[in-house]
């Protein structure tokens, strides 16, 4: 992905009715006139349409990234005013997903698989230390509040004597009303680089 923001994204919420955008995308009015507060992945952003920036609201918290910052403009952009499904799905269940998710875009589990292997407390941990809620599936799991709206789960099978180690992302099936197949690959990508330790893409601001 490009490693600046088209600026029409931001021209385009700008013209948008700031009271139907927050009962969307259950965020706020911002600090600022005209600007937003959203809680992304367990931090809250101001983002400022007509300045076209997204910054975090504590000081000395990392700038933005690509793949958080397309995340949350997409989702401010096309979020539906919808309730959480509660079925967990897999990305090849998404409309297209079942093409669109090979190859260079496939979910790059196989970090989380190299980085914890038959550590599952080392899994749970890091898991944890990101804000993640428990699940009742496989030997762990994890839902992560990556936006207001869409909740993302993690799963892990620790290696033993006869299997290596598997991990699964999974995404409450309303996930595609409020964003685009190619930023659903972003936030996986990201919450695979964060869980694992990796770095992520480059910031832009």
């Amino acid at each position: 992905m490009c490693h600046q923001l088209d600026p029409r994204f931001f021209e385009e919420l700008d013209n948008m009715d700031p009271q139907d955008v927050c009962r969307r995308a259950l965020c706020e009015n911002g600090p600022a006139a005209g600007a937003y507060l959203i809680r992304a992945w367990g931090t809250d952003y101001i983002v400022k349409p007509k300045e076209r920036v997204i910054v975090p609201r504590q000081d000395g918290m990392p700038p933005v990234n690509t793949e958080t910052g397309l995340s949350i403009i997409f989702y401010l952009l096309k979020a539906v005013d919808a309730p959480l499904s509660g079925q967990w799905i897999s990305e090849k269940e998404l409309t297209g997903g079942t093409t669109f998710f090979r190859g260079p875009h496939a979910v790059p589990v196989g970090l989380i698989e190299e980085k914890f292997d038959d550590d599952l407390d080392a899994f749970k941990k890091a898991c944890e230390n990101m804000g993640g809620t428990p699940l009742d599936m496989a030997d762990a799991s994890y839902s992560f509040p990556v936006l207001p709206r869409v909740p993302v789960a993690m799963l892990f099978w620790p290696a033993d004597e006869e299997f290596d180690a598997r991990a699964r992302m999974l995404f409450d099936r309303t996930i595609e009303s409020h964003l685009p197949i190619d930023i659903i690959f972003g936030i996986s990508e990201e919450l695979c680089f964060r869980l694992s330790g990796k770095s992520s893409a480059v910031s832009w601001y």
